[in-house]
């Protein structure tokens, strides 16, 4: 599976679950854990995820409190 590809069917899954563990992403994707990390990095870079200590989650997640 190509790199496009795996980060639509994370972005995908984060439509329905606010947020994915790193295991999660490796058993979707089928992938080790080092490409795993490169496809996390790539989302957060491009502002469509947030990275968080066990994963990703969806961008602004957390509203900030006026």
């Amino acid at each position: 599976m190509n790199q496009k590809t795996r980060l639509t069917l994370m972005l995908d899954e984060l439509k329905t679950h606010p947020s994915l563990r790193l295991k999660d992403i490796m058993q979707l994707t089928g992938t080790s854990r080092d490409t795993a990390q490169r496809d996390i990095v790539k989302l957060a870079a491009h502002n469509l995820a947030e990275r968080n200590y066990v994963g990703i989650s969806r961008p602004n997640t957390f509203n900030k409190l006026d």
